[in-house]
């Protein structure tokens, strides 16, 4: 996954920086070519969109939105898709440096079990298609990106995807978040309104036996798989006289918007850049 400029990615984190809140967004842009992996594709970003939402400190809900079809409709006149979804997980360790802690590693987890359930169901909501399935679709390309600190406590986008089996996990209604920890998933029972058949993982016991247990509870490991990420530098950015960078126009869902806010950005932006400063799908939204 490719985010097409570093103020896209730095901007959407902004917002925890500016509030302690976390925040979520979907991705949009387009796929392409990926020249240094044998037959690799790349997603390409070029705008985040920020649902309604409710946040904390420590969590995201999403809320109804009844506009996601004309943001979706709009991208499409764009030629651009839905390609994954980003959200943050920061806290922060120092307000000097604005270093962050490193709450995601192998000791912890990378994904939470709730949030592998979550890229589960919309990888099935974005299947990709396939000449070669008698459905037409196989597996997703759609990504899951989570910010949050790396080693050096420093912020840092990581780029997942789910296996196929949790995507047949979460479609058949079977995996569920266990109590224990973040990291670790669970297989339903049977019950009388639905069977589920036994699901089965493999891990090393204590003297290095290779054994065979049951999904209850499951590590979420065994369902990730982790994806390279990135952004290029910013190449021109407009500037005013002085070396001013024009004002951003508030972000949808972030804060209220009408006709003297869209006013204020026009008014605002020099008429070199008029078409750049339109170009933001925040003004178009």
């Amino acid at each position: 996954a490719v985010v097409s400029t570093q103020s896209r990615s730095r901007y959407f984190f902004l917002f925890w920086r500016e509030t302690g809140l976390q925040r979520v967004g979907f991705l949009y842009g387009r796929y392409d070519v990926e020249s240094h992996v044998p037959l690799g594709i790349k997603s390409v970003v070029s705008f985040i969109y920020e649902p309604p939402q409710n946040s904390d400190q420590k969590s995201i809900e999403f809320l109804d939105d009844p506009y996601q079809c004309v943001v979706d409709h709009i991208a499409k006149l764009l030629g651009l898709y839905c390609v994954g979804w980003i959200f943050t997980d920061l806290q922060a360790l120092s307000t000097t440096d604005g270093t962050v802690k490193n709450l995601r590693n192998g000791k912890t987890f990378f994904l939470s079990a709730q949030e592998c359930i979550h890229a589960a169901y919309f990888q099935n909501k974005f299947p990709s298609p396939s000449q070669l399935s008698k459905s037409g679709k196989f597996g997703s390309k759609f990504v899951t990106v989570c910010i949050s600190g790396n080693e050096s406590n420093t912020i840092e986008m990581f780029a997942y995807q789910v296996s196929n089996q949790c995507m047949a996990l979460v479609r058949d209604n079977i995996l569920l978040p266990a109590r224990e920890h973040p990291g670790l998933a669970y297989a339903k029972l049977s019950s009388a309104e639905q069977y589920v058949p036994d699901v089965f993982f493999r891990e090393k016991d204590e003297y290095g036996n290779v054994v065979t247990k049951e999904a209850r509870p499951l590590p979420v490991e065994y369902l990730l798989l982790q994806l390279p990420t990135g952004t290029p530098k910013d190449g021109h950015k407009p500037l005013l006289p002085g070396g001013i960078i024009p004002p951003k126009f508030p972000v949808v869902n972030r804060e209220s918007l009408d006709m003297e806010v869209f006013k204020r950005y026009y008014r605002a932006q020099p008429d070199e850049y008029f078409l750049e400063s339109l170009s933001d799908i925040n003004v178009l939204f």
